[in-house]
């Protein structure tokens, strides 16, 4: 076991009260788990949820203990280690509660999966402000096996629309540093992704999104009004695994919810609307949120 590094999020700086993996919340990010964005941002979310939750029955700041099992990239062209990813995100994180401690343990796992649920969101301490980009997540390489092989066909659609439009287009993927698809994610005026990845960026910031692929079927929670106009959309279960549970997030009052109201429209299918929907979302200014998420 080795200690890597210690997070103070929100709280003084104390040494007495550097969390120990025996006194203190464990996430346990296995080989499976501790590369993705996802999962990453997941798990850290949940940790912020609990501290938020105790904060009125426990003094001082939470503890958290985060386990991986090595420090390495998930491919050789990737940017940055797994520990890179986690360091960023939770130097991003806003303040929960009294104050988290975050402590990161390099440690010696068995083969146990842990089973994890996609089902958690909480906000960064930097918020969401377009500039003149469209942001688009490209899909892992990993994603071309057979099983995921509709994806690849909406993502072709995808391409060709973007190509034929007039948007400024910013692609992001893994071989880039986190904090530049952190930076260009959250500085964009509509994100696109699939079901992953950056996608878990974008809804902790509320960027506008467009979520395609076999994963975002969730398209009757999308409405359209009576003259084509994008209306509020609600009650969004955000996220690849949490189709039966709606996703824990934050108000603007700072009160945790299980509704998640974002502007997102999921879509299995690129479509001849597609276009449409990707003009409506990109010209939503930040200041509409205001009038929308009521």
């Amino acid at each position: 076991m080795k200690q890597l590094n210690t997070h103070f999020v929100g709280c003084e700086i104390d040494r007495n009260y550097v969390p120990t993996i025996e006194g203190s919340h464990i996430l346990r990010l296995d080989f499976k788990s501790c590369y993705a964005y996802a999962n990453i941002l997941n798990e850290l979310a949940a940790a912020c949820h609990l501290a938020h939750g105790v904060q009125n029955e426990t003094s001082g700041p939470f503890r958290v203990s985060v386990l991986i099992p090595q420090i390495r990239k998930k491919k050789p062209e990737n940017h940055d280690t797994n520990l890179d990813t986690i360091n960023f995100f939770i130097s991003k994180l806003k303040p929960a509660g009294n104050g988290v401690i975050f402590s990161v343990f390099e440690v010696r796992m068995d083969s146990v999966i842990t089973p994890f649920h996609l089902a958690n969101i909480w906000p960064f301490v930097d918020k969401w402000s377009p500039k003149d980009h469209i942001s688009v997540q490209r899909p892992e390489p990993r994603l071309h096996d057979e099983k995921l092989k509709p994806l690849i066909k909406e993502w072709v659609k995808l391409v060709d629309i973007l190509n034929k439009s007039e948007y400024n287009i910013k692609y992001v993927d893994y071989t880039m540093p986190t904090s530049y698809v952190y930076d260009t994610v959250l500085s964009s005026r509509l994100h696109i992704s699939y079901t992953g990845a950056s996608y878990w960026i974008a809804g902790a910031a509320k960027v506008p999104m467009l979520a395609y692929g076999p994963m975002a079927d969730n398209e009757l929670l999308s409405e359209w009004g009576p003259e084509g106009d994008l209306v509020k959309l609600s009650k969004t279960n955000y996220g690849v695994t949490s189709q039966n549970h709606w996703m824990r997030s934050y108000d603007e009052e700072e009160q945790p919810v299980s509704e998640y109201k974002h502007f997102i429209y999921n879509s299995r299918r690129i479509t001849s609307n597609t276009r449409e929907i990707i003009d409506a979302l990109a010209n939503i200014q930040s200041g509409d949120r205001d009038m929308w998420f009521m």
